[in-house]
């Protein structure tokens, strides 16, 4: 490896150097993992590890909107490649509305819908190919990168229980080791019993026994991971998610989530990006606390990080009728690293995470939360706690989390409920992104974790094009008016840098019942008031809200057709734009 020289700027092999000094301990490893690096990077940019390292960022824009998908998240005819037909639904419904679509996996895998990935070279052919990922209509690509782990299928783990050297490419413990502190989304055993060539093995499954976790600590398994990622990148893909990447770095004896190790090879990773392809961004997905959460943006880390505390803290205060919350975390959510932002969101694949509201909402409200949201007929998946199972997410669609599963025919006030709170994630600073199904109002698939054995299926239903067809030929169908209203909302965003997502945003004082944020143009005079009533009530304005929307203010978007400017009614939102 190159010796640093205080002479010069530094380069990217000296930077890729630092990076593997603070990974890797012996000079072996740090010589394989810094020789496989570099022939990534000089297969791609000849004299790359040369060259002065600079670190880039593109910074989104208010028409920075994000759809999220599964490859087959619309059924295609017979003979038809999903991921052709979702990419026709995509351009047919949602152009001009979202800029990215992040496609969940697309490999060959085995369980967990994609995420038990078994061979990372190809697209299933089941879904398509390569080919059918570029013509995903006018829309940038986000890959979703599962690098924590991969199927017991996946030729890694083949040849673990072979007894080959690939194998050891697989997170194992060793006999005995202390794991006490270790921390768990599951409550499944962490360790699983495998047979091999050289006895039996215990292999890390942080997820499900069909899901085995990576060991970085090998530099062959960050050398082959970072070409994963390259490959990516060779394919199209704006931006990577970073699946689970919280649980990367395994150690004895520490809770082997959020490590230094894992932070260092975000790092190396966006320093390979900045030198090959300094328009891609990292997204790291990390369910957790918030505070943990952020801790992995910045300059030389991820420029976005999933919004977790925001979905639980939604659905608390619009279930409650109380915007405290909300504001508390708009708070905590100031001063992101300069060029970083994060990625809002109510409703994933996952359904409703809760450690996000960990440190915002307490034990009780917490707890109200699970017992009112089961009520609406939500599902609770559990992870393990130091005293037993703990709640760890809600899985159901958004909509039935706020109307109820039992609500058949959602009536004026319910689709209110579930646009407004869409709006009051659009008002807030971050990208948005917002999950396919979502945009017609998506219904529980009751039927689907007993067809799966999963409680996530429930929010897994795909969507049968003829039907979203039909239904939008009728104005009055609960997609047609769910897609006029979002689809206004992100018109409106995009006539005004205000909504830009570093823009900034000010809470204003109101009644507890509505969330009050101004957002400012950083160009122009322009300002925006973004009132949303979260509540089943009619609340009057206060008189500084009132003169803040007072005639001479344009209405960008707004839930009612004629609206009252010294009250809200049940569920209204307003955004009203005016000239300082």
């Amino acid at each position: 490896m190159p010796s640093r020289s205080p002479s010069h700027a530094e380069t990217v092999g000296e930077r890729l150097e630092e990076h593997l000094r603070r990974i890797y301990p012996t000079e072996a490893q740090r010589r394989a993992a810094y020789d496989g690096l570099g022939a990534l990077l000089e297969a791609r940019r000849p004299g790359a590890l040369g060259e002065p390292h600079r670190s880039t960022y593109a910074v989104p824009d208010q028409a920075t909107v994000v759809i999220s998908a599964y490859p087959d998240h619309v059924r295609a005819a017979e003979g038809t490649a999903p991921l052709r037909t979702l990419g026709d639904f995509l351009t047919r419904h949602c152009a001009g509305l979202a800029s990215h679509v992040h496609l969940l996996p697309f490999h060959t895998a085995t369980s967990d819908d994609g995420f038990a990935v078994a061979d990372y070279d190809g697209v299933d052919p089941a879904l398509g190919d390569w080919a059918d990922l570029r013509r995903l209509g006018p829309f940038g690509l986000v890959v979703d990168a599962v690098v924590n782990h991969v199927s017991a299928s996946h030729p890694w783990a083949r040849a673990l229980r072979a007894g080959e050297a690939a194998g050891e490419r697989i997170a194992t413990a060793r006999p005995g080791a202390d794991l006490s502190a270790v921390v768990r989304p599951r409550t499944s055993p962490l360790l699983l019993d495998v047979e091999t060539a050289r006895g039996t093995r215990q292999v890390w499954c942080t997820f499900s026994h069909d899901q085995w976790d990576l060991d970085y600590g090998n530099p062959d398994t960050l050398v082959a991971m970072t070409g994963v990622l390259a490959n990516y990148v060779d394919r199209g893909a704006a931006v990577l998610r970073l699946d689970a990447v919280g649980f990367l770095w395994k150690e004895e004896g520490s809770p082997s989530i959020h490590l230094a190790q894992t932070h260092e090879v975000i790092r190396l990773w966006r320093t390979v990006l900045d030198a090959v392809a300094p328009d891609v961004l990292l997204l790291t997905e990390t369910n957790v606390p918030y505070a943990d959460n952020v801790s992995y943006l910045g300059r030389d880390q991820a420029q976005l990080a999933y919004h977790f505390s925001l979905p639980p803290v939604m659905l608390d205060g619009y279930q409650r009728g109380d915007a405290s919350h909300l504001v508390g975390l708009l708070g905590q959510a100031a001063g992101l690293p300069d060029g970083c932002s994060l990625l809002t969101f109510l409703a994933s694949h996952d359904g409703i995470g809760l450690r996000g509201a960990e440190g915002i909402l307490g034990a009780e409200e917490v707890a109200d939360l699970v017992t009112r949201t089961e009520g609406h007929g939500a599902l609770v998946s559990y992870r393990a706690g130091r005293d037993g199972p703990v709640p760890y997410e809600l899985n159901t669609t958004y909509f039935d989390a706020l109307v109820g599963a039992d609500t058949a025919d959602p009536d004026d006030e319910d689709l209110r409920r579930f646009v407004g709170a869409h709006a009051a994630m659009l008002a807030l600073p971050g990208v948005p992104a917002i999950y396919l199904s979502s945009f017609f109002g998506g219904r529980n698939w009751t039927d689907g974790p007993a067809a799966t054995g999963q409680n996530r299926s429930i929010n897994r239903g795909r969507l049968d094009p003829a039907a979203v067809d039909a239904a939008l030929d009728d104005p009055g169908s609960t997609p047609s008016r769910v897609l006029a209203a979002l689809g206004d909302l992100l018109r409106a965003r995009r006539t005004t840098d205000a909504f830009r997502p570093d823009a900034p945003c000010e809470p204003l004082p109101a009644p507890a019942e509505v969330l009050a944020v101004e957002r400012r143009s950083p160009s122009t005079d322009t300002r925006v008031l973004c009132l949303h009533n979260m509540s089943g009530r009619r609340v009057e304005l206060t008189p500084e809200l009132v003169a803040e929307s007072a005639p001479g203010s344009r209405l960008l978007a707004g839930g009612v057709a004629e609206p009252d400017p010294r009250a809200l009614g049940p569920y209204e939102y307003r955004w009203v734009a005016r000239h300082a």
